[in-house]
């Protein structure tokens, strides 16, 4: 299976956060991956991290929410 758009976004979230580089390619995706938590109104950021956030997404679309 493969890992949901949310799901990626986090990860790589993750890898630059351990200082690890991000290609365009990767930093487009997190920017797609974010849309959803525009158009909602996802709590940002004081009281929820967009991690927190895609993690919850990723969530809801494999079903575990």
């Amino acid at each position: 299976m493969t890992e949901n758009i949310f799901r990626q976004a986090k990860r790589l979230l993750d890898k630059k956060d351990s200082g690890g580089e991000l290609s365009e390619d990767e930093f487009r995706l997190i920017g797609t991956a974010e849309i959803p938590l525009l158009v909602r109104g996802c709590p940002l950021p004081e009281e929820m991290a967009v991690r927190d956030c895609l993690e919850t997404l990723a969530e809801i679309v494999e079903g575990g929410y």
